[in-house]
């Protein structure tokens, strides 16, 4: 029995992100694929935790 439990815990890689970006889409953010994303190193990817105002 623990273990029928166990096997319905498990989670893909992809079952996981999927799990996380729906719920945060739901809610109005927006998702990028990290590699579609163009900044230099010091650029904040999140403006509202570091106070960076949108331009």
């Amino acid at each position: 029995m623990t273990e029928k439990i166990l096997m319905a815990m498990k989670f893909t890689e992809a079952q996981l992100e999927q799990a996380i970006i729906s719920p945060l889409g739901e809610q109005g953010y927006p998702y990028a694929v990290g590699s579609s994303i163009i900044r230099t190193e010091e650029k904040c990817l999140f403006q509202k935790i570091c106070g960076i105002s949108s331009k």
